[in-house]
């Protein structure tokens, strides 16, 4: 095997761009599709429907929370005492 040949800054720069530019059509479709449900909400009067949702899903959440009873493994199904981390 050949030795594996060393990254130049310019194309550490090249490569960082392209990744730059891809998060930020990432953050412009998060944004438009978070005002296309802000709209269709609006378009269609139902803000206390959705208020409502919210409420009781936040409920439900809260409730799954403090379900733990303390003992975790049972719930991930891992039964191994020892730690695989060191």
């Amino acid at each position: 095997m050949s030795k594996a040949k060393k990254v130049t800054y310019k194309e550490l720069m090249e490569r960082n761009d392209f990744l730059l530019s891809r998060l930020l059509e990432v953050e412009r479709a998060v944004n438009y599709t978070h005002t296309l449900t802000l709209a269709y909400i609006d378009c269609n009067d139902d803000k206390e429907k959705l208020r409502k949702f919210l409420e009781e899903v936040d409920k439900n959440e809260q409730a799954d929370r403090s379900d733990t009873k303390g003992d975790r493994k049972d719930k991930s199904g891992d039964k191994d005492v020892k730690s695989k981390s060191k």
